[in-house]
């Protein structure tokens, strides 16, 4: 995992076990995958020695979680 590109041999590699990963698993292959692997991979990742990268995203994921943590809790706090 260098940071570059995937190839298109790895985009197809990808989509194909997506299959694997997704459909017919019902997302629990992923799942597992994503739990254990080192880098969270799906098996179509590991597979194809690429890894998603989304940086942005998961700051503002982490935020908004954040303030719904603060506002469930304040709320609890109010009704005790």
């Amino acid at each position: 995992l260098d940071g570059a590109q995937p190839t298109l041999g790895q985009y197809v590699l990808r989509w194909l076990l997506r299959w694997v990963d997704v459909t017919f698993s019902s997302g629990a292959v992923a799942i597992i995958a994503v739990a254990v692997t080192k880098s969270a991979q799906r098996l179509g990742d590991v597979a194809a020695g690429t890894t998603v990268v989304r940086i942005h995203r998961r700051v503002k994921l982490v935020k908004w979680l954040n303030k719904l943590l603060k506002k469930v809790t304040n709320s609890l706090i109010k009704k005790s």
